[in-house]
């Protein structure tokens, strides 16, 4: 964990959470079978049901009011959240989110190097972008084509792995994760760099190694959608 939470956050400001009753409706109170659960979970089971591990709700909408808070102090500070999860198919509501609250992310593959070697990514993005605007303006013309041809199949191959990228100037000040398992290496990047991680934590989890955790089923469109729906709120 990289920042104390009351150093961080001096005021919480007031958000609407979800109901008790939004969240096991959308089944955010289900977690894994028992024998993949991760002891550090232990303080957010509930208890068992057929095998399965029941999250406590109530700690579900403790964890995502501290979250909120620390994403609203960070727009405050005009600071920007990459959001990450390569889970498909929540990966796809992911990046429509990120896309419509103006924020960089990362949907596709996660690419070794994003924030321990951000000054080569950095580069590569400051490339594209440079290349965007010189096609805008016209510039583009005063190559050959077989240059011009060139250029493109290299930016378009390099849109492709940059994903949603293409608007982070710096190293992020925080993660927003879902799917830990998937971005397993994003998450370890991010303690290297000590950038606080909000996550979305199944039973599963290593919820210590997470600052902000979101205690909540991991796998559910339904449970992801709802809670950028409120995360949103603190992006407005």
């Amino acid at each position: 964990m990289t920042e104390t939470k009351t150093a961080t956050i001096s005021k919480k400001p007031k958000f609407k959470l979800p109901s008790i009753v939004d969240l096991l409706q959308a089944g955010a109170h289900l977690g894994h079978k028992k024998s993949k659960w991760n002891p550090q979970m232990k303080p957010f089971i509930l208890k068992q049901r057929n095998g399965i591990h029941i999250m406590d709700v109530e700690k579900t909408l403790v964890g995502l009011a501290d979250a909120l808070a620390f994403i609203a102090q960070k727009r405050q500070n005009k600071q920007e959240i990459l959001f990450v999860c390569t889970k498909a198919p929540l990966n796809m509501v992911m990046a429509e989110f990120a896309h419509k609250v103006k924020m960089p992310y990362v949907t596709r593959r996660w690419l070794g190097g994003t924030l321990t070697n951000f000054k080569t990514i950095g580069k590569r993005i400051r490339d594209y972008n440079q290349y965007q605007q010189k096609k805008a303006a016209g510039e583009l013309e005063k190559y050959t084509k077989k240059e011009q041809l060139t250029m493109k199949k290299d930016m378009e191959r390099l849109e492709k792995k940059l994903d949603g990228l293409v608007t982070l100037e710096k190293i992020p000040a925080a993660l927003f994760v879902a799917g830990l398992k998937e971005a397993k290496t994003a998450v370890r990047e991010a303690q290297t760099m000590k950038i606080p991680v909000i996550a979305l934590c199944d039973t599963d989890a290593a919820v210590r190694e997470i600052d902000w955790p979101i205690v909540v089923s991991d796998d559910s469109l339904g449970v992801l959608k709802l809670i950028l729906e409120t995360v949103k709120q603190a992006l407005d």
